[in-house]
């Protein structure tokens, strides 16, 4: 078969090598005028052409080629020529014939368009204002669902492109960077959650595009499941040179959490209610149980807070080059401060990308991003350690500082010595972040219509963290054998080297024809290597929090993991004459990760699309765009962890009989395959008005068969409770739609709105012979249901003639019980992922002004508060705090009838705080994510004599409003509702686990062009 091909492509080289092609088209300005006079170039070659009074040119050339226009004023643009017949070029409006590169030195114009994918610029990278540049695809890309599994600044933010594609495997998509396949996991060993992608600085990008559907993610294979993002960095402009310097300075608060909790004299009433239902005791007492005052008032969740989150931002750059030459350089630093006192970001970034013509046939391109991010902050989860839990419980009526100042350690709480300030004051949590992100490639024109392609590339990653807890109070003043304190160092490397060859054959031939072949191979490997210290027996008061300050050695140890990919891959597309374009891929993928008898797996995507705009009947109408498009094809999902397939053994497991002993740790399967996903997708473009009004709308059907879990097993005498397993099925169905419009185009005004919608909803088609498959005590899998759906008791209320609690028996929701152990779980009816996603943004343009803003949408989804049980505890932990609505809600005899909320008894109320859907809420929110307003003094402003070229003056706000439907619903449903990872899948989404809440900032920028 592999000779067939070869020949196959050899013929068709052989007859169109000697086909010349001649392009025309028209120029237009942005009102539709024809631009004359214009000069036209083939990017590359000496073809040069001007157009006429109508605006037409004629230029050797062939379909794949850039031609460069260039106007009177010396405003260039660039198109790709998807046909001999390129029809108007915009010049100054949105283009249709823009260039998408694919990957492997593959690019489209929207003409030969037949996939599902979406393109965000720089310039909307840069309004969104986050530390890393996912965050701003949320909203402006349809099917796009990004969430936040912290508010701390450089956390790791979990991606879902069009829902969920695999049960336990990683969820997220296959991020590549200039052609670099770049690790997106949160890698870090002691940081509440890292993310690499903020290890790039956001003003060096160029663009990100996603790749949507099977004919856009099957060209990347088994790794393109979850679909795929491509970032393209800078790398300036020929014939020129400018700086730029941009600066801001920002502050910020709490987006949104609801600050209804007691003060001292709403918790000494709430704390001498429990008590007095459980024991009898007088409010009285309470205060001596206490020790309150009666004056002492602290909030304890500001102490903990900064005052001012405060952000500031320095970028400069290069862009120019010659007429050989592109070059962008880049020097910036970030700095992002938390809502936690220790809470802070900060990054130093540098990056030169570079384009070198050598000559007529060879090319070089060149690129190097390095940075260097320190961040520090909290814990997550229920730790005493982490002062967003610790703030929200902390009774108000304890004093923070003791009369001589010091820290007061003798707390009335679940531990007496955990003060969360003096625990933010004395404990450390260092992580330094660092990333080199390189690529050198070259093409080579063997002859005018096939060329080669090689790119290799390297993604290094190396985190050295540091977590210290004092001696003297906390974690650390535990009276272990080996002395107070606690000292662990780690380092951790994360490699990823890729290197891919193209060979690609491009010719257009009779005019219409234009055919595009590609082949190729890849080869990718991935190691991971860690080495870890701890050491005990800290000197009391201690202020140094390296390892060396400490007596005794603890622990220590080393290890790693590797895995590697080899593919072989091929392309063909043809369009006729702009109308009709066909594009299939294949490609073979073999994995490390699989065993002997399913290493392998084939992957393949087509597609098809017809311009109706360009058929003679609708020549001279008002429609600039009108296409149809569809797509089918299959990826695969191979993120199931390096060994999964295997029988795991380790050496150093105990003793036996006074002897080292080892032992097997895993039950391994060697006939676990490639998750596969099958995907319909049919699609509808049009543009009208000279696209002053453009929509696109898109239908998909995903399959996913052959799913990766893990089942409980029968022969529990083998040691192991559970193995993999690869019988599970499931369909996801979804619509999505963009609306662009331009009411408004004037010399001095421009007014544009964008907006878009997407709909995705999964269920389990098969899993586990139709049987249940439980997971945790949150989530459970079971044919005709969602993955992510919410599986736990269900709440029922109180019962209103004794105030004590009440569950459904089952699922029916017909019977209710007083006794947990009669409450079934069962499942919800509620997800984690989002069903609806949508985005709103407008933009005004008025001479120098500047005014944007942009809305989002998430919906159909809820949350669950994982540590609601604590502080919303109906009494059982009645000493720490709790929100006012208890007063109100709680059951008492002259309430019965209309109670909301069990009765308030220390000690718990007949479990009453039992996991159930008590504490799940509605997710469904409103957010205005971004604004913006500014001036441009231009040079008509500045003058001739002043060096620069253009002064932009700016103020931004982020994450400035948030809407939510449920009025229970107390923090920020973005915060840790989509958080997944590949240690715990898709079970872990939807629960908030008192991460800190997001950041509200208002930011002042100057950017100087000169």
């Amino acid at each position: 078969m592999r000779r067939n091909v070869l020949l196959s492509f050899l013929f068709l080289f052989a007859v169109f090598q000697f086909v010349d092609a001649q392009v025309r088209g028209t120029v237009n300005d942005q009102d539709g005028f024809a631009v004359a006079d214009a000069e036209v170039t083939v990017r590359g070659t000496d073809a040069t052409a001007v157009t006429d009074e109508n605006g037409a040119f004629e230029i050797d050339a062939k379909v794949g080629d850039v031609l460069v226009v260039t106007d009177m004023l010396g405003a260039t643009k660039d198109f790709s020529v998807a046909s001999a017949n390129m029809g108007t070029l915009s010049f100054g409006v949105e283009v249709l014939t823009e260039a998408v590169i694919l990957g492997y030195g593959i690019s489209e114009s929207d003409e030969q368009k037949t996939g599902a994918y979406t393109t965000v610029k720089a310039e909307d990278i840069e309004k969104v204002g986050s530390v890393s540049f996912d965050q701003a695809l949320q909203g402006q890309v349809a099917g796009v669902s990004i969430g936040a599994s912290s508010g701390q600044p450089g956390a790791n933010a979990p991606i879902f492109v069009r829902g969920i594609t695999s049960l336990t495997g990683n969820t997220m998509p296959l991020v590549v960077v200039n052609g670099v396949p770049i690790t997106t996991d949160d890698m870090s060993g002691i940081a509440a959650a890292s993310n690499p992608l903020a290890n790039i600085d956001p003003s060096t990008i160029e663009s990100v595009t996603v790749l949507k559907d099977a004919v856009g993610t099957s060209l990347y294979g088994s790794r393109g499941a979850n679909g795929v993002i491509l970032v393209t960095l800078k790398k300036g402009a020929r014939n020129s040179g400018k700086f730029m310097f941009n600066t801001e300075f920002g502050i910020g608060d709490v987006a949104f959490e609801k600050n209804d909790w007691l003060d001292a004299q709403g918790h000494v009433n709430y704390f001498a209610t429990a008590l007095g239902n459980a024991y009898g005791m007088t409010y009285d007492d309470t205060v001596a149980e206490l020790g309150w005052d009666g004056v002492t008032n602290n909030n304890w969740r500001d102490a903990v807070r900064q005052n001012a989150v405060g952000s500031q931002k320095y970028v400069f750059n290069y862009s120019g080059g010659s007429e050989n030459m592109r070059l962008f350089t880049s020097l910036s630093y970030n700095s992002q401060d938390g809502i936690a006192r220790d809470s802070r970001f900060d990054r130093v970034s540098g990056y030169l990308g570079a384009d070198w013509t050598v000559n007529d046939k060879l090319g070089i391109n060149f690129d190097v991003s390095l940075s260097k991010a320190q961040q520090t902050g909290p814990t997550d989860g229920s730790s005493f350690s982490n002062p967003i839990f610790a703030g929200n419980l902390m009774s108000p009526t304890q004093a923070i500082y003791n009369t001589d100042g010091s820290y007061n350690l003798d707390l009335y709480f679940l531990n007496p010595e955990f003060n969360p300030l003096a625990l933010q004051d004395k404990n450390k949590t260092l992580s330094d972040f660092y990333k080199a992100l390189i690529n050198i490639g070259g093409n080579y024109d063997i002859t005018k219509d096939l060329n080669f392609e090689t790119k290799f590339g390297v993604d290094y990653n190396f985190y050295d963290e540091l977590l210290y807890w004092n001696p003297d109070f906390g974690d650390g003043n535990t009276g272990h054998p080996l002395g107070n304190g606690y000292g662990y160092a780690s380092q951790r490397n994360f490699n990823t080297w890729n290197w891919s060859n193209a060979l690609k054959y491009d010719k257009t031939f009779a005019d219409v024809h234009n055919l595009t072949l590609t082949a190729g191979t890849e080869a990718i490997k991935y190691t991971y290597s860690y080495v870890m210290a701890e050491r005990r027996g800290y000197p009391a008061g201690n202020t140094k929090p390296t390892l060396d300050n400490a007596a005794n050695p603890s622990d220590a140890s080393s290890g790693g993991a590797d895995y590697s990919f080899v593919s072989y891959f091929g392309r063909m597309a043809y369009n006729f004459d702009g109308r009709y374009s066909v594009t299939g891929n294949i490609r073979r993928d073999g994995s490390s990760r699989f065993g002997a008898n399913n290493k392998w797996g084939t992957f393949w995507g087509v597609g098809a699309a017809w311009n109706i705009n360009r058929e003679a009947f609708l020549s001279g109408s008002t429609v600039n765009e009108l296409k149809l498009r569809g797509s089918y094809g299959t990826v695969g999902n191979g993120e199931i962890g390096n060994y999964a397939s295997m029988n795991l053994y380790r050496a150093a497991n105990g003793a036996y009989m006074g002897a080292p002993a080892g032992a097997i740790t895993q039950l391994g399967n060697p006939e676990l395959k490639w998750e596969t996903t099958s995907q319909l997708n049919v699609g509808i473009d049009f543009g009208i008005f000279q696209n002053r009004l453009r929509a696109t709308v898109d239908y998909y059907i995903k399959d996913v068969e052959d799913l990766l879990y893990t089942v409980p097993t029968n022969a529990s005498s083998s040691g192991f409770t559970s193995y993999w397993t690869n019988d599970g099925e499931m369909r996801s169905r979804g619509i999505e739609a963009t609306l662009t419009v331009v009411p408004v185009r004037t010399e001095d005004f421009e007014w544009s709105i964008t907006g878009n919608y997407a709909y995705n909803d999964s269920e389990i088609t098969n899993i586990n012979g139709g049987n249940i498959a439980i997971r945790n005590g949150f989530k459970a899998w079971e044919n005709g249901h969602n993955p992510t759906e919410f599986y736990t008791r269900l709440w029922a209320g109180v019962n209103q003639e004794d105030g004590t609690p009440l569950w459904y028996t089952d699922a029916t929701r017909t019977e209710t019980t007083g006794d947990v152990s009669q409450a079934a779980q069962a499942f919800t009816g509620k997800q984690a992922l989002p069903v609806h996603t949508a985005g709103l943004s407008t933009s005004f343009n008025y001479k120098g002004f500047v005014l944007n803003s942009q809305f989002t949408y998430a919906g159909g989804h809820s949350v669950y508060d994982r540590w609601g049980f604590v502080y919303n505890s109906d009494g059982l932990y009645g000493q720490l705090n709790t929100r006012e609505d208890w007063a109100e809600g709680a059951w008492t005899p002259e309430n019965a009838g209309s109670a909301t909320l069990p009765q308030v008894v220390y000690g718990g109320n007949n479990a009453s705080s039992t996991a159930s859907s008590r504490y799940l809420y509605d997710a469904d929110h409103i957010r205005w994510r971004s604004a913006e307003i500014g001036y441009r003094f231009g040079k008509k402003i500045l003058g001739e004599k002043l060096f620069l070229d253009n002064v932009y003056v700016y103020v931004r706000g982020y994450n400035l409003v948030v809407w939510t439907f449920d009025k229970d619903l107390w923090f920020d449903p973005e915060v840790g509702s989509n958080d997944a990872d590949l240690v715990y899948g898709i079970e872990r989404m939807g629960l908030y686990d008192m991460t800190q809440p997001n950041l509200r900032q208002f930011v002042f920028g100057v950017r100087l062009d000169f």
